[in-house]
């Protein structure tokens, strides 16, 4: 392959591999960043939430059994909970169907949580309301023929599953990143491809240059790639001939000459 053929598919090769490298990092990206930031339906949100609280829930439902049959703060499913109630900065409170509060457990002060649950004291199966950092989430279960709403308070906003604008920024900074590296890499080994191809015949050369320096005329360049180098080496093998043939016509002139002197004198 000439040195010209090396260069034309270096270049190609430079925008080339850079801009596959940012397709397929790019794709990636993207569905990553879909799968991410994809907006669940109001379905999966309910689901999500419900297993968030599934938890509190059933701890409630426990105590709500239990209270049927004794008071239900002497049991260990009462203490538990409202350790970890307390623990979680959140407060849970059970109403009866029309709306009277008989269980409250956890730190939590109401406030606003209170008066924005009041909307979901109609809620048929379950719902849930957040906004500006804190959140409610209410579901009505049956248990022993009697309707009660369990409502749990938290002071964190639900945010599902798109909190994740952190790792979107880090996914474009890899791209940036993996797109430089791609661009040295590539440039750096092109650079070696069209170097070697150039770099042994020049060291050829140079030898060759040296060994007519040093007075040794029988030097020949063997030289088989088809490239640019080949007719510059041919050209150096006639040139290193005709040297050699101009250097021994000169000899034996010089040798003639001395013998014809000798004759002269000799008579």
């Amino acid at each position: 392959m000439t040195v010209k053929k090396r260069l034309f598919i270096s270049n190609i090769l430079m925008i080339v591999i850079p801009a596959f490298v940012s397709v397929i990092v790019s794709l990636c990206a993207i569905l990553i960043l879909w799968h991410l930031f994809y907006q669940p339906s109001v379905n999966e949100i309910s689901e999500e939430i419900s297993y968030i609280y599934s938890g509190e829930i059933r701890g409630a439902e426990k105590i709500i059994k239990a209270g049927n049959k004794a008071d239900p703060k002497q049991t260990k499913t009462y203490a538990s909970l409202e350790k970890y109630l307390t623990e979680s900065n959140k407060r849970l409170e059970v109403y009866t169907d029309k709306g009277e509060l008989i269980y409250s457990l956890g730190v939590v002060n109401k406030g606003e949580n209170s008066a924005f649950a009041e909307n979901l004291r109609d809620v048929e199966t379950e719902g849930s309301i957040s906004y500006d950092g804190n959140s409610v989430y209410c579901k009505r279960t049956n248990i022993e023929n009697k309707e009660y709403l369990i409502c749990v308070y938290s002071n964190s906003e639900y945010k599902g599953s798109n909190n994740y604008e952190g790792v979107a920024k880090s996914i474009v900074l890899g791209i940036i990143v993996l797109v430089v590296v791609s661009v040295f890499v590539t440039n750096g080994f092109l650079t070696k491809f069209v170097f070697k191809k150039i770099k042994r015949p020049i060291d050829i050369l140079t030898e060759g240059v040296n060994n007519i320096k040093g007075g040794n005329l029988e030097i020949h360049i063997d030289y088989n790639e088809k490239d640019e180098f080949k007719p510059v080496c041919e050209a150096f093998n006639d040139m290193t001939k005709r040297l050699k043939e101009s250097l021994d016509y000169k000899q034996k002139q010089e040798e003639n000459r001395k013998e014809l002197i000798a004759g002269y004198l000799t008579i």
